[in-house]
């Protein structure tokens, strides 16, 4: 979990991800190994198959992080081949687009040869935190479910003001990395010892 961390969350705050499992394949299917594999990686990008409504390769998602695992009969070849093809696909931010994560299990899930599993850090989440908060104001608005929270002893109102500003702050900050653009920085020069 550490490691998914370190690797996934590019800034304070940011730590959502739009997960894909793909494994589900009939036994009797006649499909080449390969080709099986290519389809679970496409399928593992693909909008429909993510478990939250996040499109990750969308026009206005930019990747901040991505990892693939391959469980099964996968190859680093099979793998970096992936890479090559999500790195030209997404858009990625001057310093994510190197920086995919990829792992490697030889252990299959039961009853299947392989299976793709992803994860990706995107800004694509704003348009869902943006649904969310919708929908929040909507409800609060009408003063739909308020009872659950308001029974609980030492609850305030002012509760549900801090948590919609907190998904605000966080909406903002997947937002202000849609249009980021790569950052040059000077290097140090040495200083002369005179």
């Amino acid at each position: 979990m550490n490691e998914i961390n370190t690797n996934m969350v590019p800034f304070p705050k940011m730590s959502f991800l739009s997960s894909s499992f793909n494994h589900l394949v009939t036994a009797n299917s006649k499909i080449s190994s390969k080709r099986l594999k290519e389809e679970l990686f496409f399928a593992c990008c693909n909008r429909s198959n993510q478990l939250v409504q996040v499109d990750p390769l969308g026009p206005k998602s930019v990747l901040l992080a991505s990892t693939l695992i391959g469980r099964g009969e996968y190859s680093t070849a099979d793998l970096q081949g992936y890479i090559g093809k999500l790195q030209a696909k997404g858009r990625f931010t001057s310093w994510s687009k190197k920086a995919v994560k990829m792992g490697l299990c030889n252990v299959p899930p039961n009853g299947q040869n392989v299976a793709l599993f992803s994860l990706f850090n995107t800004t694509g989440m704003f348009g869902l935190f943006q649904h969310i908060a919708k929908q929040f104001s909507s409800l609060f608005r009408k003063q739909a479910h308020i009872h659950h929270y308001t029974n609980v002893s030492s609850f305030e109102m002012d509760f549900f003001d801090e948590c919609l500003e907190s998904l605000r702050d966080v909406m903002h900050k997947y937002k202000s990395l849609e249009n980021v653009g790569p950052q040059t920085i000077p290097r140090l020069e040495p200083r002369s010892c005179d």
